[in-house]
């Protein structure tokens, strides 16, 4: 017996192009909205007088064993410093010092930090302080590449990371709030 099987060869017609360009266009469209960040969420902001201040809501992940980190950002346009109050989350019995930044490039931003207040948390110490930073070194901080940020106390000092995908999300979404606050000013 012979083999009758016929081949089709398949061709394209042009409602098979159109509906072809039109998918890659709805995908592409469906990654590009993906990326962006809706960041009315992240912060808040009030006029005081004849500025805006803007609030940061608090931001995690940075940490390094049992230590960790919790801050938000507080931005008076009239300024050319920003506020930032921070909560350091150790097992260790010594007051903060001063706090570093030290930015993918080695630039090192160092600020004295203010007590706010030191407290039991579960089975560790929340130290809240205070320290202020200039806006263009805050600008400098949430670039690309993830800090590292070191407590620096009485007796030691902590270095604290995060991971490269959750500093990605973070960066970006805070330096479009940055953006917002620059071109409000």
């Amino acid at each position: 017996m012979a083999n009758n099987h016929i081949v089709r060869k398949r061709t394209w017609t042009n409602s098979n192009v159109s509906m072809f360009f039109f998918l890659c266009i709805v995908l592409i469209a469906g990654a590009t909205r993906s990326n962006a960040q809706k960041i009315s969420g992240y912060y808040t902001s009030s006029q005081q007088g004849h500025s805006t201040i803007y609030y940061i809501f608090p931001q995690h992940g940075f940490s390094y064993k049992k230590s960790s980190l919790v801050y938000d950002i507080t931005y008076l346009t009239d300024r050319d410093s920003s506020k930032i109050n921070f909560s350091f989350f150790d097992h260790g019995g010594s007051p903060v010092d001063s706090i570093s930044f030290i930015t993918a490039e080695g630039k090192k931003i160092t600020s004295k930090t203010e007590r706010i207040f030191i407290a039991e948390h579960k089975h560790s110490w929340e130290y809240r302080y205070s320290c202020s930073i200039l806006f263009s070194d805050l600008k400098l901080i949430f670039g690309q590449n993830a800090p590292t940020i070191i407590i620096y106390t009485r007796s030691t000092s902590v270095s604290l990371h995060t991971t490269r995908n959750s500093w990605k999300k973070h960066a970006a979404r805070t330096e479009k709030i940055l953006q917002l606050f620059t071109l409000n000013q």
